[in-house]
Parts: C-alpha cells; structure tokens; sequence
C-alpha cells in the first residue's frame, strides 16, 4: 500500500525454474556463461590492441598463467573467492578491461596482488562472511524451502561439472571451497509470506544486453513472467545497470516515478549511449574538498562551491571518458599532482590569486 511504483535496475531472476535438478543447474550455467562471455570480449579486446597480458597474441594464455598464482591473492585477502570475484569486478565496466590486463600482468609476471584484492574488496568490503551473499543465502530459503540441504548438496556435486564445461575461463579462477548455503537451514528460515510478482504494483524492469552480472533475459524474464504489472527497457549499456547514464532511459524512469506515467508500450527500447567524461563530473564534485584541503585548507577559499565548479568543468573538458576514468583510479603521484594542478588553475579563475612559496602552496581570498 506504501509503494507506487519500483525501478528494478541490473535486476536478477528473482524466481528461478526450480522443478527439476536439471533446470536448477541450467540456472546456475546461464549465470556463470553470462560472466564467462564477457570475460572473452574483455581478453578478446587484448588481443586487439596487443596488451601486455596477451602471450604471443594469446590473451587467454596470459590469463592463465596468471591464475598459476591465483593462491597468492586469495592467501592475501584471506577469502577463497578473492581471485575470482577480483576478476570478476573488472568485468562490471568495459572501460575497466584494461586494469584487469595489467592486473593479470602483476600477478603473473611479479606476483603482485594487491589490484586484484583491491577489486575483490568492492564485492566484499570487510573480512568474514560476504553480507551479500548471506543476504542471497536467505533469500533462496525463503523463496524455495522445498530445496533442502541434501538437495542443494545434490545440486552442487552434480552441476559442477557442467558449469565448468560452460565456462573453463571463470572456472579457472575459481578456488575448490564449499558453499554454505545448504547450511543455512540451521537459521529456521521462515518462507516468504506472499507469493513474489511484485503485487500489482507497476514495475520498471532496465535490462541491458550488456551486462556481464545480470544477463538480459534474466531481467526479461522478470519483466513479463514473474511480475505481474511489469514493464522492460530493452537497451544496451557499457557496464553493470544504466541509470542515469542513458538520456532515453532516464526520461522513461522519471516520467514514472515523478510524474506516474507508465511506458506506453510492456517492453520499450532504448539505443546504446557511449559515456562521456560529464558522466564522471559526480566523482569529480566528490573529490573537491580533499583537493580544497591538499592546496591550502578551507581558510584560504572563500568560496569552494565556486572553485568546484571551474573545476569540474574544466577537467571534463580537458579528458576523454577512458583517459578521465583512469586518472581518477590512479594513485601513482604524478596522476594526483595533475588534478591538484586543474584545482589550482579552478582558483584562479573563481578570482582568487594562487600564492605559491617553497614550501609548497597556500590560497589567499583577493
């Protein structure tokens, strides 16, 4: 009664074919084939333009050779799964494909985990059991209590196999650990009170043909199977969910959430939009009271709103999205003196004068 309309966006299969062990399993395939297809448009696009991780032009065998030292990340982040959910984070952006090589090349070459415990790190912030994963672990029991632990167990031993045949790349970075999901039994988990379709409640489903983590049939299903007052985007994206970064996908989710005013079609389409640096500008408008503090404090700016602005707009300006997006995930020094650089130039031009003395640089309001 409190919720008039939902925007589902990067939204999995929330109930999945769970009659047979042969349609559980063929779930469990459709997610790992999912990621493994993006995994070989990513090393594909080494090969394309000869990255180092590439083995005379054999990305997948760089890749690889790679995880021959796939214990040392997981030893590091103290996790199992650290290698692949490393990998695997890579993956929820195309314009981070090119970490992931030079990741792989720092491992590979000089045993140099900390990139790839770094990305495992977003997927799982803090050290012990995954928050996400036992929230998901919940769910299933909730949604399914018929699939108890023999057969989840069942399920596990006999469908091993055939998603290591649907993806040997993702499998290849995968560490041989249990799941404790059968487990979670022992939590007396209640079912789920009412049936899950959503209710009537009109749903925006974005699915993006794209998307390395939540397929797209995934979220058509959802769409026009499982809820009953569903409507789809249908549009491609260059990462992990879309919003707000396609004009034509967020006209659509306001005009339902602000103005209530469904699409006028069950499934409507939207064209792919490339990013641009003005995508990143939030990032940039994040940044600028850590860069306010490097140049000289607070004390010496009368307005930083003002300075912020000349900022962001001069840097989105200056760089393209890829060469922007890098610099900010860069922590080499030069990279930061350049943005530092930028703000002092932001100084100027808001009016204020940039006093410069040995020890470095200090701000004076004109």
């Amino acid at each position: 009664d409190r919720v008039r309309a939902m925007v589902l966006d990067g939204a999995d299969e929330v109930v999945d074919d769970v009659s047979t062990q042969e349609a559980r399993i063929a779930s469990a395939v459709d997610e790992a084939a999912s990621v493994e297809a993006v995994l070989e448009r990513a090393l594909a696009a080494c090969e394309e333009v000869s990255c180092p991780l590439a083995v005379d032009g054999d990305a997948t065998a760089g890749y690889l050779a790679a995880l021959e030292r796939k214990d040392l990340v997981n030893e590091e982040a103290g996790n199992p799964s650290a290698m692949v959910l490393g990998v695997v984070t890579y993956l929820y952006n195309e314009n981070s494909w090119p970490e992931l090589w030079d990741a792989l090349v720092g491992l590979r070459d000089r045993g140099e985990v900390e990139e790839l415990v770094e990305s495992f790190r977003f997927q799982q912030p803090t050290d012990g059991a995954s928050f996400t994963g036992h929230v998901n672990c919940l769910d299933a029991w909730a949604i399914h209590p018929d699939i108890d632990r023999a057969v989840q167990l069942d399920d596990a031993s006999v469908g091993r196999m055939a998603v290591e045949l649907a993806a040997p790349l993702l499998n290849a970075a995968v560490d041989e650990s249990g799941d404790a999901c059968p487990f979670f039994d022992t939590l007396d988990v209640a079912p789920a009170p009412v049936p899950i379709d959503g209710g009537g409640v009109p749903i925006l489903v974005i699915g993006n043909r794209s998307d390395p983590i939540t397929s797209f049939q995934d979220s058509e299903r959802l769409a026009t199977d499982v809820l009953r007052n569903g409507y789809l985007i249908d549009t491609d994206h260059f990462q992990h969910t879309v919003f707000p970064r396609n004009d034509c996908v967020n006209d659509i989710v306001w005009a339902l959430l602000f103005d209530d005013e469904l699409p006028a079609e069950r499934i409507v389409t939207c064209e792919r939009q490339e990013p641009t640096s003005a995508d990143l500008a939030p990032i940039l408008n994040a940044i600028c009271p850590y860069l306010e503090e490097a140049v000289g404090g607070a004390a010496g700016i009368d307005e930083p709103d003002a300075v912020c602005g000349f900022f962001v707009d001069s840097i989105v300006q200056r760089y393209e999205y890829a060469d922007l997006e890098g610099l900010l995930n860069s922590t080499e020094e030069d990279d930061v003196e350049i943005l530092v650089d930028a703000y002092l130039e932001a100084v100027d031009q808001a009016g204020l004068v940039d006093d410069r003395c040995e020890g470095g640089s200090h701000l004076v309001a004109r």
